[in-house]
């Protein structure tokens, strides 16, 4: 439309103008007053709406007292920015002070929002002097009787550094307890020590943040092991819920604590262990798995026989009998975790960093194993389990699959459950398969006709790993036929 068109909007446009200065300014204060402009940066834009803040303060300030000015505080949701534009505002600093007074001083959370805000914006506008004016402005406080909620809300606008934080727990215990329940951990200094953050920390039930906090610090800080892991056991046995983007930071921290302790010579590796067990959910999908304990399993064979007992009842034939479980839901609990630990394992028994076995460490592992089960009444189970994790042994190059220390226990071993869990693990190892449409049973019949190489170059030498090989070719066929029936199946639609 032309401009003269438009011409005869701008006197409707101008009497659906708001009167009143409330009505006016209150969108610059609400989610959205910056809205994002193309071409324009966001400083610039944020200059932009300070400066319009700022105006808008002014003209509140200037047509309403401080009743209606707080009244209008609890009409908005950005109330620290209401404080800062009334710092900024060119009104006398006794008018800022006093609103600032009654803010902190508010018992609704709108109005000392607003207080904070005007704190902080003033204390900003101290410049290098603004500690200085914080710690002033305490003491007024404190002369004043303003309270400890107050006090706490002024305190947290002084540099976190250990002579402040002696001065504040000399004024009162209680403001000291309060102050570290509130204190944001990325306001605390790396340089600061270690164990006196720490304990302050733990002593107010905050053992996630201390966590978070030595995690975030730990190439600067170099903390002691020994501190890490009480900090890492307190976490793990507090009632503190992390979500959404805390429990994904828990879960880099943990692990990024656990990478340092794995290089301090000063901490046991079954110290780590332990630790990964207790963190075992938070590490499970995470960048850095749980390592130490997959290999603590692949070492110790009691370890892994612990597990499984955790897990499985006695065989009915067995003659096994143990005492009924007092806590049911701490048994089954132990149960979930220690059968999510096996499901993820695939560090083969005997086999380095590489994957390559050493055959007498395989067959000890083995052999220690099986005894321990079969005496626990659970030699069936047993066997199935073992043999899920020798399917996870890796292709040696040139040879067939799998290479002769796996082929030497189940041939040694002669367990059909053994080589069942053989079976049922390799199958389960391959994860999820992706095709397209009409693609049928292809990697199905790739995969069997790998299997049924190795069996027949083993044929001979090792009979029942060539049986074991022939029965997972077969199952890879009927696979692969099942994948062609859903493809005709398809076409008929």
């Amino acid at each position: 439309m032309s401009e003269r068109d438009l011409k005869p909007l701008d006197g409707i446009f101008a009497k659906l103008q708001p009167t009143g200065v409330e009505e006016r300014v209150r969108w610059l204060f609400g989610p959205g007053a910056a809205a994002l402009r193309p071409n324009v940066d966001w400083k610039t834009q944020q200059d932009e709406l300070e400066k319009l803040q700022t105006s808008a303060a002014k003209d509140l300030l200037a047509e309403l007292g401080p009743d209606q000015l707080f009244a209008f505080s609890s009409t908005i949701t950005r109330h620290d920015e209401l404080g800062n534009a009334i710092a900024r505002a060119p009104v006398l600093s006794s008018v800022k002070h006093d609103l600032m007074k009654r803010g902190l001083l508010a018992d609704t959370r709108g109005e000392v929002n607003t207080g904070i805000g005007i704190l902080s914006g003033l204390k900003f506008q101290a410049g290098e002097n603004g500690d200085n004016w914080v710690q002033a402005l305490w003491q007024e406080a404190i002369a004043e009787n303003w309270g400890e909620r107050a006090e706490l809300n002024i305190v947290h606008y002084l540099s976190p550094i250990e002579s402040m934080w002696s001065e504040i727990e000399k004024r009162s215990p209680s403001l000291s307890k309060s102050y570290w329940k509130t204190l944001s951990i990325y306001r605390i200094s790396e340089s600061s020590d270690a164990d006196y953050v720490v304990d302050h920390l733990l002593a107010v039930e905050r053992s996630q943040a201390a966590l978070n906090w030595l995690g975030n610090n730990i190439k600067i800080k170099k903390p002691d092991g020994a501190l890490i892991v009480r900090v890492m056991k307190a976490a793990a046995k507090s009632d503190e819920v992390a979500e959404g983007n805390e429990a994904s930071m828990l879960s880099y921290w943990v692990g990024i604590l656990l990478d340092y302790l794995e290089t301090d010579s000063e901490v046991a590796e079954q110290e780590v262990v332990g630790l990964e067990w207790m963190y075992f959910q938070v590490l499970r999908y995470s960048q850095r798995p749980p390592r130490t304990l997959h290999r603590a399993l692949a070492h110790d064979p009691e370890f892994f026989a612990n597990l499984l007992k955790l897990i499985f009842l006695p065989a009915e034939d067995s003659g096994v009998v143990e005492p009924a479980t007092l806590d049911i839901e701490a048994s089954r609990k132990l149960a979930g975790q220690a059968y999510d630990v096996l499901h993820d394992w695939s560090h083969v028994p005997g086999a380095d960093e590489l994957g390559v076995i050493d055959p007498i460490a395989l067959e000890h592992w083995v052999k220690r194993a099986r005894k321990l089960l079969a005496d626990a009444g659970r030699g069936e189970v047993g066997d199935s389990k073992i043999g899920e994790i020798l399917s996870a042994a890796k292709r040696v190059p040139d040879q067939p699959w799998p290479p002769e220390p796996v082929r030497e226990v189940l041939e040694v071993a002669r367990s059909r459950a053994l080589e069942q869990g053989f079976e049922i693990g390799l199958y389960n190892r391959r994860g999820v398969t992706v095709r397209m449409p009409h693609d049928g049973g292809g990697q199905e019949r790739a995969l069997a006709a790998s299997y049924r190489r190795d069996a027949v170059e083993l044929r001979f030498d090792w009979p029942r790993t060539a049986a074991c090989l022939e029965r997972i070719a077969t199952s890879y066929e009927a696979d692969a036929n099942r994948e062609d029936l859903g493809v005709e199946q398809r076409d008929w639609l």
